[in-house]
C-alpha cells in the first residue's frame, strides 16, 4: 500500500466518494464494497488482485452474505469450494448459543436459591 496518511487516505475516499456519486452516507454494503474497490485499483492505482483479496477477506469475516460485483466470481468459489466449513461454523456458533442459556440458567438457579 502506498505510504501515507490513514486519515487522508481516508479523506481522499470520501472526497472521491462525493464527487462521483454525489453521497457520503446511505450506501448498501455491497455498493460501498465496490466503490471501494473503484477507487483504490482505478483512483490510488492498486493491484486489482491485491484489493480484491483484501476486500473478500474482510468481506466474509463480515458474514455479509449479499455479492459485490467487484467479488462475484471470489464469493461464488469460495462457497462451492467451503460448504463444509461453513457447516462446522454454524455448529460451534449453534453451541456457544446453548452454553451460553445453560449458564445463564445456572447463574439464574444459584441466585433464587441465595
Amino acid at each position: 500500500m502506498a505510504p501515507g496518511s490513514a486519515f487522508n487516505h481516508f479523506l481522499a475516499f470520501s472526497d472521491w466518494l462525493w464527487q462521483t456519486t454525489g453521497k457520503t452516507h446511505e450506501f448498501a454494503l455491497e455498493k460501498l464494497v465496490d466503490l471501494l474497490f473503484e477507487h483504490l485499483s482505478t483512483v490510488r492505482g492498486m493491484p486489482e488482485h491485491e484489493v480484491r483479496a483484501a476486500l473478500l477477506a474482510d468481506y466474509l469475516a463480515s458474514g455479509a452474505r449479499a455479492r459485490p460485483k467487484c467479488l462475484a466470481d471470489l464469493l461464488d468459489a469460495n462457497r462451492t469450494a467451503l460448504p463444509m466449513a461453513s457447516a462446522k461454523h454454524r455448529a460451534e456458533r449453534q453451541s456457544r448459543h446453548v452454553n451460553q442459556h445453560a449458564h445463564r440458567d445456572a447463574i439464574q438457579k444459584a441466585a433464587a436459591a441465595a
